[in-house]
C-alpha cells in the first residue's frame, strides 16, 4: 500500500513557483500541470501538432490532444487519450515560444512533430525545486513535487463546482 499525500497549495504559491522557473519551457510545464491538470509526462509529450488553435470572443483558445505514445512522453495507457483545454497563461507562453522559434503559424507542418518542451522530467524536477526556493514558498512537512500541481488542479476544479466523475 502506497501512502497517499496531499499538500494544499495556494494560488499565489503556484504562480510564484511558475514565475521562478528558469526557462519559459519550465514555466509552461508548471502552468499545464497546475491549470490543466496534466501529468509531467503529458506536459512534456505535447507536440505542436497536438494543439488545436481556435478563436473565441477575439482571443486564442487552445485545446491539447493528449496522446499515448509508447516509449515517449505522453498519456498513460491508450484510454488516457483526451482533449484538454489550455489555460490563457499557457497560451501566452506558447505564443512567446512560437515567436522565439520564428514561427508565425502554430499549425506550421515544419514543427508539427516537434515536442514543445525538449526537456526531460529530471530537468523539470530539479528546476522545480530551485523555483520553490527562489519563490520563498513556505516549507511543508513533506517536500513539494511537480505532481502536487496535478492535485492542486483537481482540488480547485472540485472547489469551483466541477464534477468528480468528469475529473476522473
Amino acid at each position: 500500500y502506497k501512502e497517499r499525500r496531499f499538500i494544499d497549495l495556494k494560488p499565489e504559491e503556484v504562480e510564484a513557483i511558475r514565475d521562478n522557473m528558469s526557462t519559459i519551457e519550465g514555466m509552461l510545464v508548471i502552468e499545464l500541470m497546475a491549470n490543466s491538470g496534466l501529468r509531467i509526462g503529458e506536459a512534456l509529450g505535447i507536440r505542436w501538432g497536438d494543439l488545436i488553435w481556435k478563436k473565441k470572443e477575439g482571443s486564442d483558445f487552445v485545446i491539447a490532444m493528449i496522446k499515448h505514445r509508447p516509449g515517449d512522453y505522453g498519456a498513460k495507457g491508450k484510454a488516457g487519450e483526451r482533449a484538454v483545454p489550455i489555460s490563457p497563461k499557457a497560451v501566452k507562453l506558447l505564443k512567446i515560444m512560437l515567436a522565439n522559434l520564428g514561427v508565425e503559424d502554430p499549425n506550421d507542418p515544419a514543427i508539427a512533430q516537434r515536442r514543445i518542451v525538449q526537456y526531460d522530467d529530471d530537468t523539470i524536477r530539479r528546476d522545480f525545486e530551485k523555483a520553490i526556493k527562489r519563490a520563498g514558498v513556505a516549507r511543508r512537512d513533506i517536500s513539494l513535487r511537480p505532481h502536487d500541481l496535478r492535485h492542486y488542479f483537481a482540488v480547485n476544479y472540485l472547489r469551483l463546482g466541477g464534477n468528480a466523475a468528469v475529473l476522473k
